[in-house]
């Protein structure tokens, strides 16, 4: 077991992030400054909210769209090019709601290298909810997929902790519980990102529309070793 992942109660609790902090490792990711994040809606989707709660990205009723934004995250600099660490243990800390049942709606919390909204496509690790199951991603050279095997209940906040060992494995914790792990190597990520790392929050829908459905992230923060 790492350091980080001793660090993690069921749930996370107030003390344990407060004594972390202590340590130097916590870095909370502000959610109630507006200019730090760059909106990216399609169709309907919007960002109904940005304050102390969290982010909430919303699809709106129109089919095909898309409620979504990133705020980037210097984190680390090497030389004078801007760039994420990727060789550095680390965890994706945060809680998440969804609210508006449709089977056609999928719903994402990441941190990765590139702004583009969906699935990674680069360097990365997340949460994706589908409709209400949820699933953890990671990106290396290839992207991997994980059934956490946990369903959320609508308006019911679940605490999440992702942690990233470099060149072992990417682990998911849904209220403190070991959910699933990545060890295929391809899907890990490594090495140096391309610039910024960025979180994101998204809420797309399908074909149909119909249901205003929504993702909160809530109280991100990432925990990262020296």
């Amino acid at each position: 077991m790492t350091t980080i992942e001793r660090l993690i109660p069921s749930p996370i609790s107030f003390e344990a992030l407060i004594s972390t902090m202590e340590l130097g490792g916590l870095v909370p990711i502000p959610t109630n400054v507006a200019g730090d994040w760059t909106q990216d809606n399609v169709g309907s989707g919007s960002i109904p909210a940005l304050d102390l709660r969290g982010i909430l990205a919303d699809t709106g009723v129109v089919a095909n769209s898309r409620g979504h934004a990133y705020a980037y995250l210097p984190l680390v600099r090497v030389g004078l090019v801007d760039q994420h660490n990727w060789d550095k243990k680390q965890a994706f800390l945060f809680s998440v709601r969804r609210t508006g049942s449709d089977i056609e709606v999928t719903c994402y919390a990441q941190l990765k290298d590139v702004v583009a909204a969906g699935d990674l496509t680069a360097k990365g690790l997340g949460l994706v909810i589908k409709n209400l199951a949820l699933y953890g991603e990671s990106y290396g050279t290839a992207r991997g997929e994980v059934d956490l095997g946990f369903t959320l209940q609508q308006y019911i906040n679940a605490w999440i902790a992702i942690v990233h060992d470099p060149g072992n494995s990417v682990k998911f914790y849904v209220n403190g519980v070991l959910r699933g792990t990545q060890s295929t190597l391809a899907n890990i990520p490594s090495g140096l990102g391309a610039n910024y790392m960025t979180v994101h929050a998204e809420a797309r829908n399908g074909a149909t529309g119909g249901v205003s459905a929504s993702i909160w992230l809530c109280s991100p923060a990432i925990m990262e070793k020296a």
